[in-house]
């Protein structure tokens, strides 16, 4: 029951990206491909840390590993550096809050001028439900990589995401939300993410 857009007029299993400025296309790619994407390393340090409340700095740099040509990735080394926090209100409530910035390598993209630099973060609740299973909400967005751009797609986003995390065993937890997009045309209609998690100490 729920708006269809151009759905229908659209041949199955099919896309296509493009973007094209004063009659000149920038980017036009309508071909399936399979590419490496751009490697990010990370690091942090505890600033914070006690029984309910802990806080890190981060800093990461990405490395331009991915192909600019089949969109994955942007051809420039980028840095970012954000603040994470965890808070334990109770033995079955908790927040995580995470805020930065994303210091961009290069300022365009396929010619299309790139931000300085690039705001984002999120706010999750969650929901100790059992010793196996949580529940988490999440609100989160970032401002636009794009200079000046007035396309809803490329513009600053922001977005919902529903889901949970199943306990396996004491090594292993399994990830499923699904994300539905708040700023209507800036971001997916409906995303499904499934994530794996293993861990090596601690467990």
């Amino acid at each position: 029951g729920l708006p269809r857009g151009e759905r229908p007029s659209v041949a199955d299993n099919e896309y296509r990206i493009q973007y094209s400025n004063k009659n000149q296309d920038l980017i036009n790619l309508d071909e399936t491909s399979t590419s490496l994407g751009d490697i990010q390393i990370a690091a942090a340090r505890s600033v914070l840390k006690n029984n309910r409340t802990t806080m890190s700095l981060w800093g990461s740099v990405k490395l331009p590993t991915g192909d600019k040509s089949k969109l994955s990735g942007n051809g420039a080394t980028d840095f970012s550096t954000w603040l994470a926090l965890n808070q334990q209100f109770t033995n079955s409530w908790l927040m995580n809050i995470n805020a930065g910035t994303v210091f961009l390598g290069s300022d365009n993209f396929q010619n299309i001028p790139l931000s300085d630099h690039v705001y984002y973060g999120h706010i999750m609740l969650g929901w100790l439900a059992s010793e196996f299973f949580d529940l988490k909400v999440q609100l989160q967005g970032h401002t636009s990589y794009y200079r000046k751009t007035r396309l809803r797609a490329i513009g600053d986003t922001y977005f919902m995401t529903f889901g949970t995390s199943i306990k396996i065993n004491q090594c292993n937890r399994l990830d499923i939300a699904v994300s539905e997009d708040i700023k209507v045309n800036a971001s997916p209609d409906v995303s499904l993410l499934i994530n794996w998690r293993s861990y090596s100490a601690g467990c």
